[in-house]
């Protein structure tokens, strides 16, 4: 049996304000954030949530961040406009 672990979520709302698993958090923290995964980072997904309206440069420094800490699958989920997030 193969166990898969699920990789955590970083969402981006349209105020540039950055959540790390829904806690509202600064970009510069995310690497300390993200250690607990280190280990598995060439094989689990980190995923990127962000509101439409976020500007496309934000979503690529928040990108850039994740991808410092060497973290290899990079998954992202747009929320549409009248989604329930």
């Amino acid at each position: 049996t193969v166990v898969v672990k699920e990789g955590p979520v970083i969402s981006v709302n349209k105020n540039r304000q950055v959540f790390f698993e829904e806690q509202l958090v600064g970009i510069e923290n995310l690497g300390s954030l993200l250690a607990p995964w280190l280990e598995d980072k060439d094989s689990i997904p980190v995923y990127l949530r962000s509101d439409e309206e976020v500007p496309y440069g934000f979503v690529l420094k928040v990108m850039s961040a994740i991808e410092r800490e060497g973290f290899a699958r990079l998954s992202l989920v747009v929320d549409q406009p009248g989604s329930e997030n």
